[in-house]
């Protein structure tokens, strides 16, 4: 009796899990269709995705806003609440640097609300090429009077999770409150 070959046999499943760790899906966004979405990202296992959307058309006042939750749900975090919000000018922050190799560029969007600091980061590495060989976002996030390094990262898995955030540095400058310092690595908060 002959034994059946056993990659005629397996192949099927070697497909079903490639198929199910490879398929992205459609982009899962809290943004509007006429939003610029300047970052999406979906935390594993909650599903929840945070998002970083933002309008500058000319016709409204420019806003950008933080928004994060499961989609379809309300959200569980907005910052600010309102995209009007009088206080939007003080909200966000903007950072893009170099290590000290100009290998790894990194840009951050960060914010706080309440006692807790959030950055979103989107860091490229061009190590081996002009052209980016690898690309990472996260979110990190913080308390109050504790180190960058003291609270807790989350690493997206989308691959444009971020690529889009070094988009965001003008619409920043443009609702930052006059005489304010909006261009500021997290490391000199005070």
């Amino acid at each position: 009796m002959q034994l059946p070959n056993i990659r005629l046999l397996l192949w099927p499943f070697v497909l079903l899990i490639s198929m199910r760790f490879s398929y992205a899906g459609p982009l899962q966004t809290h943004c509007l269709n006429d939003e610029i979405a300047f970052f999406n990202c979906t935390l594993h296992p909650s599903g929840k995705v945070a998002s970083l959307c933002g309008k500058d058309d000319g016709m409204s006042a420019p806003y950008l806003q933080y928004r994060f939750g499961k989609i379809g749900k309300s959200l569980d975090l907005l910052i600010p609440q309102k995209v009007d919000d009088p206080e939007i000018g003080n909200t966000f922050f903007f950072y893009s640097g170099k290590n000290r190799y100009d290998a790894l560029v990194t840009v951050q969007v960060w914010f706080r609300n309440r006692d807790t600091y959030y950055s979103l980061d989107s860091l490229t590495d061009y190590s081996h090429e002009e052209i980016p060989s690898d690309h990472q976002a996260e979110i990190s996030y913080w308390k109050t009077g504790l180190k960058t390094s003291d609270g807790g990262l989350f690493v997206c898995t989308e691959e444009n999770a971020g690529k889009n955030l070094e988009s965001a540095r003008s619409l920043i400058e443009k609702i930052a409150s006059p005489g304010r310092e909006w261009y500021l690595p997290p490391s000199d908060i005070k």
